[in-house]
């Protein structure tokens, strides 16, 4: 505040200055910062302020970065910082390059996602899902661990690439049999047996056993043979059957590693 008294005339003449402050903001990596009110677009800037003056900054990052974070701030929200100015103010606009991984996966399963963008600086994590019969193993320019079903990438430091290869077990097991089985087509003479079986990626003999007596199924259906992994349709037809009569069958699946049997099941054939 200033004065200046004229004795001549006997006036006071007071002539004010307003008080302002500067606002420094300052930028690390690449992006741009805009206020409001409007004073500054810039990387490293300084701009005066009333007091008291509410100033709201906002950080827009620019094409392969994205805004990490604010400091110096009174208030954020997201990428926007507050500051109140009673005093001068220095605040930061952080921004970091954005790193993408990219994956694949060979034949025996899959890998997700199939792309990530993170900051440079984190790492990336990998869902690795090898198929029955199959083991994973993954490739990465990027560095990194399989620990189960899950890929982590080392600390990224720029674009990179994942592979998961999936290479055949050669470990071998007795087959399996669905609890699905079912009848069809029956006739007075006949009936048709379906489930499914897997081979276990080895070579499988399947076939249906059945008869009248629940604990002896003593009859044979005509026989198939799988390999490969994964659940396989089959389907047979149990001959020479009588009329009107009640018959028990199950499935029978074997292979070098062992030999399965499904449940008990049973059908009546209908009179002629």
């Amino acid at each position: 505040m200033y004065y200046n008294y004229n004795s001549s005339w006997h006036n006071m003449c007071m002539t004010w200055k307003s008080i302002s402050y500067t606002l420094t903001v300052t930028k690390s990596g690449s992006g741009t910062v805009t206020s409001s009110p409007t004073g500054m677009s810039c990387g490293s800037t300084v701009s005066s302020y009333d007091i008291y003056t509410s100033v709201t900054l906002t950080a827009t990052a620019d094409a392969g970065y994205t805004f990490s974070n604010w400091t110096g701030c009174d208030s954020l929200n997201g990428a926007q910082c507050t500051v109140t100015m009673f005093s001068n103010k220095s605040v930061t606009a952080v921004f970091t390059n954005i790193c993408t991984v990219t994956s694949s996966a060979g034949v025996g399963g899959t890998i997700s996602p199939s792309i990530q963008t993170t900051s440079c600086g984190n790492t990336a994590a990998f869902t690795v899902t090898p198929n029955t019969g199959y083991t994973a193993s993954v490739n990465s320019t990027c560095g990194g661990y399989l620990s189960g079903s899950t890929f982590t990438t080392g600390t990224l430091t720029s674009d990179c690439a994942v592979s998961a290869t999936f290479t055949q077990s050669t470990s071998k097991l007795p087959p399996t049999i669905s609890e699905d089985v079912k009848s069809r087509d029956i006739t007075s003479t006949s009936a048709v047996v379906t489930g499914k079986v897997n081979p276990k990626n080895s070579l499988t003999t399947v076939y249906a056993l059945y008869g009248t007596d629940m604990g002896s199924l003593i009859s044979k259906s005509s026989q198939t043979t799988l390999t490969g992994v994964g659940q396989q349709e089959v389907s047979f037809t149990l001959e020479s059957l009588s009329p009107n009569t009640t018959y028990y069958f199950k499935l029978a699946a074997e292979n070098a590693s062992g030999k399965v049997e499904s449940k008990v099941f049973s059908l009546t054939t209908p009179k002629d």
